[in-house]
């Protein structure tokens, strides 16, 4: 039987500490591998000492929707220096692209100044496939030579609309990714926010692995709950933790012969 190299990532780092909490319990004590940090977190050099402290690969999960932005370009926010929201994406059109590159340079050279290998490329609601954000993103991997990058072709659960139109989009844009020396896994699948996430896990492993492909990533949001977070996810993030430390999981890796890497090891 091949061998599957999965990685498994947990976006969000540093939405809040109760989430990072998690984060970090589910790399300890569970299948995750890797975790991609928001560059405009408050308290940003903490979060960072926790990410080498456990000595968890990390990348850039890059933002253009939430939280206040970095640059205070003005296409991109309000008056406040905010960012618009997903409505952002609605309005694409009307946004410089100089804009894109300052906002999105500024968030990566945050990371390198505390000394942060970026393991790889992914971004708050899939902002990176959209085409003038992916321009600026294929620009900035290779002017810092962050060429491994997350593409959202969804092999499961797309009957999902936001699925379905999200991996319209990765489709069109792998193509370009790749053409610019982009590396990324054959397969890509996220957790659905259902209940009962170890079961939707289960089917996505047997799946991955029936597929025959060497390499897949796994997107998932595991955290405690945290009231203070404006998130769809709420609950969803703690099922989604204990079904990522749960012992039939672990098993499940080894009986089906699945090697777990980081996107350092991506190749």
């Amino acid at each position: 039987m091949s061998k599957l190299n999965l990685i498994v990532n947990a976006d969000d780092f540093g939405l809040s500490k109760k989430i990072d909490e998690g984060i970090i319990k589910a790399f300890k004590e569970g299948i995750v591998t890797n975790t991609t940090i928001i560059a405009n977190s408050e308290n940003l050099e903490d979060r960072i000492k926790l990410i080498k402290k456990f000595k968890i690969p990390t990348g850039i999960h890059l933002n253009l929707t939430d939280g206040k932005s970095l640059s205070n370009a003005n296409t991109i926010t309000n008056k406040h220096g905010y960012f618009l929201g997903k409505s952002f994406l609605l309005k694409i059109s009307m946004v410089k692209y100089k804009d894109i590159v300052k906002e999105l340079e500024m968030q990566m050279k945050k990371l390198m100044e505390y000394n942060l290998k970026i393991s790889h490329i992914d971004s708050h609601n899939h902002i990176h496939i959209f085409p003038k954000i992916r321009e600026a993103v294929i620009h900035l991997g290779k002017k810092y030579g962050i060429k491994k990058i997350r593409m959202p072709i969804f092999s499961k659960y797309l009957w999902i609309p936001k699925n379905f139109i999200v991996s319209s989009l990765a489709i069109l844009s792998r193509k370009k990714f790749r053409k610019a020396g982009f590396i990324t896994t054959e397969k890509f699948c996220g957790i659905p926010y259902f209940n009962n996430p170890k079961y939707h896990l289960k089917k996505i492993l047997a799946s991955l692995k029936k597929e025959r492909c060497k390499t897949a990533e796994i997107m998932c949001h595991p955290g405690f709950y945290d009231t203070n977070v404006r998130s769809r996810l709420k609950m969803q993030r703690e099922k989604e933790l204990y079904a990522l430390i749960d012992k039939d999981i672990l098993k499940m890796i080894k009986l089906l012969n699945i090697r777990l890497i980081s996107f350092n090891e991506l190749k």
